[in-house]
């Protein structure tokens, strides 16, 4: 009976330690207004383009099975032509855990080698045609049914864009230890230059260009797919 009462307690403080912190916002986008996204760290981005003039954003966070939540800061600026919104970790050295806090499975946590693990992920709309930016260090970014002037970089992610065949788009896309992958009708504007040991810096446009798209990554790879 005390064995099972300890089983039961240890269950209990586990399931409390590992609650999902989640932030979720919604703001009004008059036309023309720039979004500017700063997403330090995560395991997942997906933006998604829709027909209201509002920004949603969610958040899900988890560190350390819940007990270092609070570490992970997002900042929001709103006027009238922009939309920033930035997330990062708070300057403290105080507040690691111990790998024994985070559950031991392969989804997506990272370790520092500080005894922090984490898995952060985003989801976020967007009016369709807003000039849009978005940044990342680990995470992956996935963008479908966003039709805007975009700028796109990720250190270690992969940048993932489907685009809407109909609609031209002038476009650059860069790594350096990535590939590139595309479906889409391409005229390469600089082959004499593409030839490198590694990695891709393509200039293209599609169907005779339009909408400016950079794609960057740094050690990961670029998928441009049909919508």
């Amino acid at each position: 009976m005390r064995n099972l009462l300890i089983i039961i307690l240890i269950t209990v403080i586990f399931s409390v330690n590992a609650q999902e912190k989640v932030t979720k916002r919604t703001f009004k986008i008059p036309k023309g207004s720039e979004i500017e996204l700063n997403l330090k760290f995560g395991q997942n981005i997906i933006i998604e383009g829709w027909d209201k003039n509002e920004v949603e954003f969610e958040a899900v966070v988890l560190i350390n099975g819940g007990l270092l939540n609070d570490l992970h800061e997002i900042d929001f600026k709103s006027t009238d032509s922009y939309l920033i919104i930035e997330s990062d970790f708070k300057n403290t050295r105080d507040n690691y855990s111990y790998f024994s806090n985070c559950q031991d499975n392969e989804h997506g946590y990272y370790r520092d080698g500080k005894g922090v693990c984490m898995e952060i992920n985003y989801r976020i709309k967007v009016p369709r045609n807003a000039d849009l930016s978005i940044e990342s260090i680990s995470g992956d970014i996935e963008i479908k049914g966003f039709y805007g002037e975009l700028w796109a970089k990720s250190i270690s992610g992969f940048i993932d864009l489907s685009w809407d065949t109909s609609k031209g788009a002038d476009l650059s896309m860069k790594t350096i230890t990535g590939e590139l992958y595309s479906d889409i009708d391409l005229v390469i504007l600089n082959k004499h230059k593409m030839a490198s040991i590694v990695g891709y810096n393509m200039r293209a446009i599609h169907k005779g260009g339009g909408k400016r798209i950079h794609l960057e990554t740094i050690s990961s790879d670029i998928f441009l797919r049909k919508n």
